[in-house]
């Protein structure tokens, strides 16, 4: 059973950036943003990969190329490179899971407090001339850093909005 502090942890998981790797251990992907350089051994692993593409397995996960889209990162698929999904770390909307539902997720996943991130995918929607940003709430990507394993989880909770507006 967690603790209210591994609780508190988990819900404020941090995105590390990948590691450095020495030059021939990088690979570059054409992305819709433009050439992504990615070390090799900082790529993502999603075993049963996404939702509704379990065959795309490894990701890249980047800062954006331009600093306008903040603190959004790219989840860019290394296999299908016209496959990216913009991403937004937990942290920075800390309040809208809730840290027992954070550490239960953990805890159906095998992955430590201390080595978690949480990534929700955003989808950007156009309506009427303007562009509408929404985060998928139910099934974030949770990260387990050390290992660089990540697996799509279904929260069971109910509450969570799959299309939660920013």
């Amino acid at each position: 059973m967690y603790t209210h502090s591994t609780a508190h942890q988990a819900a404020h998981a941090k995105v590390v950036a990948p590691v450095a790797a020495p030059e021939g251990d990088m690979i570059t992907v054409p992305t819709m943003f433009g050439p992504m350089t990615f070390a090799r051994d900082a790529l993502l692993t999603l075993p049963a990969g996404l939702i509704g593409m379990p065959g795309k397995k490894t990701f890249g996960l980047g800062d954006m190329p331009d600093a306008s889209y903040g603190n959004f990162k790219l989840l860019q698929c290394i296999e299908q490179p016209e496959l990216a999904f913009l991403v937004l770390p937990l942290e920075f909307l800390p309040d809208r899971i809730g840290a027992a539902d954070v550490a239960e997720a953990l805890t159906a996943l095998a992955v430590p407090a201390e080595q978690a991130a949480l990534l929700l995918i955003v989808t950007a929607r156009k309506n009427d001339g303007h562009v509408t940003l929404t985060a998928n709430l139910r099934a974030p990507v949770v990260v387990n850093r050390k290992e660089r394993v990540a697996r799509q989880y279904v929260m069971p909770n109910s509450a969570y909005e799959i299309r939660h507006v920013l």
